[in-house]
C-alpha cells in the first residue's frame, strides 16, 4: 500500500529471517493470528508514529492552532471553528445580497436586461458568422491581436477558396503579412529540374550564379578533349605552324596524293600524312621533288577524296583518330 504506511524491510536475527515492521500483504499493520503462532503481529515504527503527528500538527497550524501534547479535542476544536467561520463569511454574504436585491432600482433591472439582449445579439452575430455563406469584414478589422499564432491553418481555409477574385487588387502586401519569409539562401544555378521545397520566396533582385558547366558564349576554355558524339574535335593551339608533325586528335587535313586509282585510298582507310618544310602535305610518300618529308604522328584514315576519276593526281582529306 505504501503512502503514509511503512514498507517492510527483512532483517537476519539469530539465523531468522523477521519482516518489520511486517506490515500485511495489504500493506497494513496487522494483529497475527491468535490461533496461528507463526502469522506474528505489526509493529508501529517510531518513524510512522512522528509522520502521524507531523501531518496533525501541520493541520493544526492551517487552523491557526498551536499544537500541544495534551489537549485531546485540538484538532476537533480547530475543525469546528473553521467551520463556525465560514459560516458566519457565507451568513455576510447572504445578507450582502439580500441588501443589494431590496435596494436594487428599475434602472438597474433595466440594465441588466440590456446585458441580457446584448450577449443575446452577441450569440446570434456569432451564431449567423459561423452559419454565413458570404463574409465581409470591416475595413482594417482583421488585425494580429485577433489572430492567434498559427490560427490560420490549411484545415480552416477549404483548397481553392482563396481566390484572385476574393482578394482586392493590392489587398495582400509584404505590411499586411507580419515577418514573410524572404529567402536568406544563395540562389540555386541551372541544373536538373525539380519544383523545390523551400517555404521561403526569393526577391525580386536576386541573382543566380553563372553555372560553370556549361560554355560561354564568347571565348569558351574547355579543359580535356571536346568531342561531338563520341569523336574528339582538335583544338589546333594558336602557336602551331603549317609544318607541325603532333597535330591533336581529331585534326583534319587536306593532302596531296599521287595516285589515278580511287581504290588506293578507300574511306576510313589508314594512311601515314607526311609534311615538308614548305608546309605541304602527302600521302605515302616521304620525298616529293627531291624535299624530304615527315611523318605525321598518331593514326590518320581517310575522311574524303578528291579528282582520281580522271586525273594522275587529287587530294585526300585525313582525320587524326588517335
Amino acid at each position: 500500500m505504501s503512502g503514509i504506511y511503512p514498507d517492510n524491510e527483512n532483517l537476519e536475527l539469530f539465523g531468522e529471517t523477521v519482516s518489520w515492521p511486517g506490515v500485511d500483504e495489504n500493506g497494513k499493520f496487522t494483529n497475527g493470528s491468535f490461533s496461528d503462532p507463526a502469522v506474528r503481529p505489526s509493529f508501529i515504527p517510531a518513524e510512522t508514529i512522528n509522520l502521524i503527528l507531523d501531518n496533525i500538527s501541520e493541520l493544526l497550524f492551517a487552523f491557526g492552532k498551536i499544537p500541544n501534547n495534551q489537549s485531546s479535542d485540538q484538532l476537533a476544536s480547530a475543525v469546528i471553528t473553521a467551520i463556525d467561520a465560514e459560516a458566519q463569511i457565507r451568513a455576510a454574504a447572504d445578507q450582502a445580497l439580500e441588501l443589494a436585491l431590496l435596494t436594487f432600482s428599475q434602472s438597474d433591472e433595466n440594465n441588466v436586461q440590456e446585458v441580457f439582449r446584448l450577449f443575446e445579439e452577441i450569440g446570434n452575430l456569432i451564431r449567423e458568422h459561423k452559419t454565413s455563406v458570404t463574409l465581409d469584414h470591416p475595413d482594417a478589422s482583421v488585425t494580429a491581436a485577433k489572430l492567434a499564432g498559427n490560427a490560420v491553418t490549411t484545415a480552416k481555409i477549404t483548397d481553392a477558396n482563396v481566390t484572385t477574385a476574393k482578394i482586392a487588387d493590392s489587398a495582400v502586401t509584404f505590411a499586411k503579412i507580419a515577418a514573410a519569409a524572404k529567402s536568406t539562401t544563395t540562389p540555386k544555378a541551372n541544373g536538373t529540374a525539380a519544383v523545390g521545397t523551400e517555404s521561403a520566396f526569393a526577391r525580386g533582385d536576386h541573382v543566380h550564379p553563372t553555372d560553370v558547366t556549361k560554355a560561354a558564349l564568347a571565348g569558351p576554355t574547355f579543359s580535356g578533349t571536346p568531342k561531338i558524339g563520341t569523336n574528339p574535335v582538335a583544338v589546333v593551339p594558336s602557336t602551331s605552324t603549317s609544318t607541325d608533325t603532333a597535330l591533336p586528335v581529331g585534326t583534319y587535313i587536306w593532302v596531296y596524293a599521287i595516285s589515278t586509282a580511287a581504290t588506293a585510298y578507300p574511306l576510313n582507310g589508314a594512311f601515314s600524312p607526311y609534311v615538308n618544310s614548305l608546309g605541304n602535305c602527302y600521302v605515302s610518300s616521304s620525298t616529293v621533288n627531291g624535299i624530304t618529308s615527315t611523318a605525321l604522328a598518331g593514326t590518320w584514315r581517310i575522311s574524303g577524296t578528291e579528282n582520281y576519276s580522271n586525273q594522275n593526281n587529287g587530294h585526300v582529306l585525313l582525320r587524326r583518330v588517335s
